[in-house]
């Protein structure tokens, strides 16, 4: 490991990075992957006094730490073998308390990365880190306000431009664990301020993924969604791969990678029944089912526009998956979720990953 780190010191300085994926404009055909993860509660050994009271470092009365370097090591090794499997260039890691347990996590890959970043917000356990073999030009953290009748804010969107034209939007939505319509206006508000700042926004590759704690079909659960225009914005302008992959069924004149207006899920309500997502779809399984509450949505960029042909050149969507190997799932097919008192399990999330493709333009 020591090796290899130095000498991926020396190539950088030298402006050569093995493995280091940084397409872009005007460059080679190149394959890019991204991937994005909730990797349940990724916390260090070091105090920062935001900790879940399950995860404090510092000694108890009895002389017992409830976190320790034991149960640490634990989760970077296990991580880190699914990770190197996953060959990503873009990692997007939901979840995790701080830099340093970033930065371990990626010290302890098979071929670390050379960028990392994670704005750390003050009044939270969980971050989003992101590792990457693309440079960052810069970042952004877009704040979305308040919990009800809290001092505590609701987490940031994270925003990070990279060196190769793409823009990525990380997110954390609200969870429902107050219920999914007492909790909606609060992931409402984080869409709006993301459609806000997307409206804003002159470049066209964007990526806006993470753990939206909602599903992709929520309309049809609830008749209500983050996912559409009302009053308060709207993330419609983007294109939401779960719909393709689940093989959902679409009326007439709805494509297979919609940009949804609510005319459409109101259209789309009355033919899918029970309007959710097939079994063993999703990222996600609570309650007996499967649920698809994380994302990666793309600009319409992404897609070949009709008539552009060959010569176009650009980035292009090339495909969505969502891993399912062992250790990803437990015994049953469910996630192999992270057990605390058992010290065993990996996530209750599984990774997606998004696969894109970049050509020069052609005369």
């Amino acid at each position: 490991m020591k090796s290899y780190l130095s000498r991926l010191l020396l190539l950088s300085l030298l402006g050569v990075c093995p493995g280091c994926n940084s397409a872009g404009p005007n460059e080679e055909a190149a394959n890019l992957r991204v991937v994005s993860w909730n990797v349940q509660n990724l916390f260090d050994v070091e105090w920062q006094g935001t900790e879940y009271g399950e995860y404090d470092p510092r000694p108890g009365e009895d002389g017992r730490a409830a976190w320790t370097e034991q149960g640490f090591r634990y989760r970077l090794v296990h991580l880190a073998k699914v990770i190197d499997r996953l060959d990503s260039d873009i990692l997007v890691l939901i979840e995790v308390e701080s830099r340093e347990a970033l930065s371990k996590l990626n010290l302890q890959l098979r071929r670390p990365f050379l960028h990392s970043l994670l704005l750390p917000q003050p009044d939270q356990a969980i971050n989003i880190g992101l590792l990457s073999r693309v440079a960052v030009r810069r970042s952004l953290r877009h704040e979305v306000g308040f919990l009800p009748r809290s001092t505590r804010q609701l987490r940031a969107i994270i925003e990070v431009h990279l060196e190769n034209g793409l823009v990525l939007f990380l997110n954390h939505w609200k969870s429902q664990r107050q219920g999914f319509l007492r909790t909606l206006p609060q992931r409402q508000q984080a869409a709006a301020v993301l459609a806000e700042r997307l409206a804003r926004l002159e470049e066209k590759y964007v990526l806006v993924m993470g753990d939206f704690n909602e599903p992709a079909d929520s309309y049809f659960r609830y008749s209500d969604s983050s996912f559409w225009p009302d009053s308060s914005g709207s993330v419609d302008s983007l294109i939401n791969p779960w719909f393709a992959y689940a093989q959902l069924t679409f009326p007439p004149g709805v494509s297979e990678a919609p940009i949804l207006t609510r005319q459409d899920w109101e259209e789309m309500k009355e033919e899918v029944v029970p309007g959710r997502l097939p079994t063993s779809r999703g990222s996600y399984y609570f309650r007996g089912e499967w649920q698809a509450i994380d994302s990666i949505f793309f600009s319409p960029a992404f897609l070949p526009e009709p008539g552009a042909g060959e010569n176009a050149g650009g980035w292009r969507f090339a495909g969505f998956s969502v891993p399912r190997f062992t250790p990803l799932l437990g015994p049953k097919g469910e996630p192999n979720a992270w057990r605390k008192e058992r010290m065993r399990g990996l996530s209750d999330h599984l990774p997606l990953v998004l696969e894109l493709e970049y050509s020069p333009a052609r005369d």
